[in-house]
């Protein structure tokens, strides 16, 4: 009897036990579709860039491939950060740079590891002239030849000569232009310094692309609404915010959402207050990014 007694008890725990893991793996497959289903939702419902990941610089085929190749905040672990800014955009077999960051040896350790070929861009945009932003140019002297570069009017005549000499085709902007298909530089507004910033045009909205953003983000923004009548689909570059008061700090990131930014993502000289306030209050507006921070997006 007593060996019968026990050998119930022993039949009850691992009885108990079943049902326990039984229970444990149904919460397991629920929280799974929980997740799924929130991925689903963010992607479907409330729209995201086609691609944010690593790995899709290349053939960029029918797709525009934006890639930041040199920025102050850590992305991606292999490459160098350095005060600055440089983004790639990739568009078919053509490749434009936007800004150059103040280095070449980062621009072109960085463009190495991310896959990015340097020989293959023909248009460079200087948004603007200070040196964190232009000093990695001359890590492309040897392709001068088949670069056209657009500057700001108001940009320094003596850098504008020094590339000329170096054999780079300089154009001066002085209105908003089309460079590329769907690709346009916005108007230079002034800072001071002038600075311009670059467009693209997708049917998803505009992609607005900035330096520092010395004339205001909001002011570039509004602008660029006015001249194309298009909502802003994602706005991601340099916002000048660092040392703003928090008030300031928190309108600006209000106002943008209010002018229907789908996606910001601020880099460079925008601050961690411009970047802690979106990813608490607007975490699905809200991009993080850095170097190596890679968009792909439907033509």
């Amino acid at each position: 009897m007593l060996k019968k007694n026990t050998n119930n008890a022993c039949n009850i725990r691992y009885g108990d036990i079943g049902k326990l893991s039984i229970k444990i793996a149904i919460i397991i497959i629920l929280l799974a579709i929980m997740v799924l289903l929130f991925i689903i939702y963010e992607s479907s419902v409330l729209g995201s860039p086609d691609t944010v990941g690593e790995n899709i610089v290349g053939k960029s085929g029918n797709k525009t491939i934006i890639i930041v190749l040199v920025d102050n905040n850590k992305y991606e672990h292999e490459l160098e950060t350095a005060w600055g800014i440089s983004i790639c955009i990739e568009k078919g077999s053509k490749a434009i740079l936007f800004d150059t960051g103040p280095s070449p040896e980062v621009l072109i350790h960085n463009s190495m590891k991310t896959g990015v070929n340097l020989s293959s861009t023909s248009i460079v945009v200087l948004s603007h002239e200070h040196g964190d932003h232009i000093g990695g140019i001359s890590a492309l002297d040897s392709y001068a030849h088949k670069i056209t570069v657009y500057v700001p009017h108001g940009f320094p005549i003596r850098i504008i000569e020094q590339l000329r000499g170096k054999g780079y085709n300089v154009v001066i902007v002085n209105n908003t232009i089309e460079i590329m298909k769907n690709v346009y530089i916005l108007k230079p507004l002034y800072g001071p310094p002038w600075e311009q910033a670059l467009i693209l045009n997708t049917s998803k909205g505009l992609v607005i692309i900035t330096g520092c953003s010395h004339p205001g983000i909001l002011n570039i923004v509004v602008e660029a609404i006015r001249e194309f009548n298009k909502t802003p689909y994602i706005v991601i570059g340099g916002f000048h915010l660092i040392g703003s008061p928090l008030q300031q700090v928190e309108e600006i990131a209000d106002q943008l959402v209010r002018l229907r930014v789908h996606k910001i993502y601020p880099l460079h000289c925008s601050g961690n207050r411009i970047r802690r306030y979106l990813a608490e209050k607007y975490p699905q507006y809200y991009g993080d990014g850095g170097v190596g921070l890679v968009i792909e997006l439907s033509n």
